[in-house]
């Protein structure tokens, strides 16, 4: 039984509603306000963008009582986020979920799309011809890898070289290296068929590079004067500097506001996308979010919002969690993993950073990754053991209670430095790593009986034991072979009544056999140099 029936509709939940105060009155009357120009909109299913567009400039311009965005700001800043009603639990994802990140025009072309004239495969930085009917055809394969949403990079129409999707030159339209809207409609389709939910990335912070907005006699008021970020601790500078020279929006504006809250609302109606990765979310000022949060699940209080907060500080990811996004992706796990990853790396730096992490509302229903297209893959930071790194790798990321984000390609090894390095064609004739591919459905399989419960158990500068599920986890993050024998009292292995503890079969390695000495509650076992192995723990 299919959880997404053709045609596929996102059904209203209704939630319990919190006493309503004067303070949750005022800012509801605001937010009210500030939207009135969308609302004739949401009960509509289908509009051409150009109608979209028009309504909201003609609203805009009829409508006076329009709160500024300090206005809106301030009263955030008064209000506790929870009084606002922004839902931000995960809506329809979970833990349980797995997420398979694809660069479109990266990953499979289909050979039913036309071929642009500037689509170039020997050139980095050009357009290689991937398309969506590519990820459609390849449902299966996704599927087989235990995923259950796919995250794809923005699809709107770029400038010249945007085949990453994030120079957007038209908000409203497929970009036709990637096909047309109907290709998109028809991917969301085939995915729900296979119970694979939608997230689409969703560019605000700015525009492409000479956009056309600059010739607009409307929206060529609507950017930030030219700025260059030259101090990335200064908020402000954060929120209105032009990143790396890219045309930064005023979203102090409540006309830029309202054109995105209308352009989000149309994509998630016309598509039936299931949620969106937000790009750049810490260049974007946080009134923005609040409002734009506030209008996207008050019509659909179940999709999902994923932000990129780039930061190793959780206090940084918490802010952004404050103002309605659900989920994050985990910078400070990432930097603990690869920093115990490396030749002069502690598995202490990995622990510090899960220490953190426990302090984070977010953190069960956030994304963590071991590489992505902004980041060398984990194989190739080290010529020697990047194989090693990226297996034990895999299997912290699918053994910890957040939602795993694989990146194309890194379930068969596929190599890449830094960006555009890291954002290679993936390799469909030639798997250089099959027993990596292995690995990743092993990890994906025993994830998907696992429960919630995480206790972490032991470490020094080269072990790390814990228990996930009915499971203890062991990884030898050292190039040397360990040997340990720790007391594990009052912990899940007291009522173990067997002497040795087998390994689940993950791939052709077999992990070594535990010692578990009832009496002496303590275990024991030799691990050879990256080394690694999940143990059930049946009594």
């Amino acid at each position: 039984m299919n959880l997404y029936p053709i045609p596929y509709t996102h059904a209203r939940t209704k939630r319990p509603q919190r006493p309503m105060s004067l303070k949750f009155a005022f800012c509801c009357l605001l937010i009210m306000l500030f939207l009135l120009s969308g609302c004739a909109q949401q009960g509509v299913t289908s509009s051409t963008p150009s109608e979209v567009q028009t309504k909201a400039t003609e609203s805009i311009q009829k409508t006076t009582a329009l709160p500024t965005a300090t206005e809106v700001n301030e009263v955030n800043e008064a209000t506790d986020p929870s009084t606002l009603n922004i839902d931000n639990d995960g809506g329809n994802f979970s833990q349980d979920d797995l997420i398979y990140f694809v660069v479109t025009d990266r990953f499979k072309r289909s050979e039913e799309n036309e071929v642009l004239g500037d689509v170039n495969p020997d050139d980095p930085y050009a357009y290689h011809g991937g398309n969506l009917r590519g990820v459609t055809e390849s449902l299966d394969y996704i599927k087989s890898l235990g995923t259950t949403a796919i995250w794809l990079t923005p699809v709107q129409k770029n400038g010249p070289k945007g085949y990453h999707g994030y120079w957007i030159y038209d908000f409203w339209s497929v970009d036709p290296h990637l096909g047309t809207l109907d290709d998109l409609k028809n991917l969301v389709r085939e995915a729900h068929k296979r119970d694979i939910k939608v997230l689409m990335d969703y560019v605000v912070n700015h525009t492409g590079y000479d956009t056309p907005w600059f010739n607009d006699p409307q929206k060529k008021q609507w950017f930030n004067p030219k700025r260059t970020i030259t101090n990335w601790n200064d908020e402000k500078q954060l929120e209105r500097g032009w990143l790396f020279g890219l045309p930064d929006l005023n979203l102090d504006k409540p006309e830029v506001t309202q054109f995105f809250i209308d352009n989000a609302l149309w994509w998630i109606r016309e598509t039936g996308i299931d949620g969106m990765r937000l790009d750049t979310v810490k260049h974007v000022p946080r009134s923005f979010w609040t409002t734009w949060n506030h209008a996207i699940k008050t019509e659909f209080p179940d999709f999902y919002l994923l932000g990129e907060v780039w930061s190793e500080h959780v206090s940084i990811l918490e802010r952004y969690r404050d103002v309605g996004i659900d989920g994050v992706t985990n910078y400070p796990l990432y930097e603990g993993l690869t920093s115990a990853l490396s030749k002069t790396g502690r598995v202490t730096d990995l622990a510090n950073a899960i220490a953190r992490d426990q302090s984070f509302s977010g953190s069960k229903i956030s994304g963590i990754f071991v590489d992505n297209h902004d980041n060398s893959r984990l194989i190739s930071k080290d010529p020697i053991h990047g194989k090693a790194y990226l297996k034990l790798g895999l299997v912290w990321a699918y053994t910890y209670p957040a939602i795993p984000i694989l990146y194309y390609g890194t379930e068969v090894g596929l190599e890449g430095g830094k960006d555009p390095d890291n954002r290679r064609d993936m390799p469909w004739s030639n798997v250089p790593h099959p027993d990596l591919l292995a690995l990743t459905k092993s990890l994906a399989n025993w994830r998907a009986s696992a429960n919630n419960s995480y206790a972490w158990l032991y470490h020094d500068d080269q072990m790390a034991i814990y228990l996930r599920s009915d499971a203890l986890v062991v990884l030898n993050f050292s190039d040397q072979p360990v040997s340990f024998s720790i007391p594990l009292s009052d912990v899940a292995l007291t009522d173990l009544a067997t002497q040795k503890i087998n390994a689940y079969s993950l791939d052709s390695e077999q992990a070594p056999i535990l010692n578990w000495a009832r009496e002496q509650q303590t275990l024991s076992g030799t691990f050879k140099p990256f080394e690694y192995g999940i143990y059930p723990l049946v009594p």
